[in-house]
């Protein structure tokens, strides 16, 4: 499989088959590829092309990894299911109040879906996480993510820590 990847970024390949099995000794490959990143990630689609009605990718966040806040047109929904390690979703009002927030790991919970249109922050809180999303394509053009203008305040790993300091009893676990 790993021969046979198209390289879409520093970040992304895409590796697509009609029959196709993700196995262990891959996650290494992810890890590796995170540390080498800038952003400290690395992703693998899965889907044909970005005009495909579903889109399957495994990722790879390290622990400092930022990941932009955002949310999806409505109608999308999106799932994480975590192979390895662990992370905090934090999910915002528009205005940008936060509303909670949920813990996933490979020890416990494990598998989430967001079924409407809501920001939402993942916080890696493992040092590598390895995880399966799975969300409504197609990806096209910038409509099919939408980021706050208030996500300049999530920019950063210490904007984040920040953030989840201040609020912790504020934050309510859902």
């Amino acid at each position: 499989m790993i021969s046979k990847l198209k390289k879409i970024s520093e970040y992304t390949s895409r590796f697509y088959s009609d029959i196709f099995q993700f196995r262990k000794k891959y996650i290494g490959f992810l890890k590796k590829k995170a540390d080498r990143s800038k952003n400290k990630s690395y992703r693998i689609l899965f889907h044909k092309n970005n005009h495909h009605i579903t889109h399957e990718m495994i990722i790879c966040f390290k622990k400092n990894a930022v990941v932009p806040i955002h949310k999806h047109p409505s109608g999308r929904s999106e799932s994480y299911h975590i192979v390895e390690g662990s992370m905090n979703v934090y999910f915002f009002k528009d205005d940008g109040k936060p509303t909670g927030y949920i813990e996933l790991s490979d020890k416990n919970c494990f598998y989430y879906r967001l079924s409407l249109s809501k920001f939402h922050l993942l916080v890696p809180t493992s040092k590598y996480l390895v995880y399966h999303e799975t969300i409504t394509g197609p990806f096209i053009d910038k409509k099919d993510i939408i980021y706050p203008k208030w996500g300049k305040n999530f920019d950063n790993q210490n904007k984040i820590k920040f953030f989840i300091k201040n609020n912790k009893n504020a934050i309510k676990k859902l």
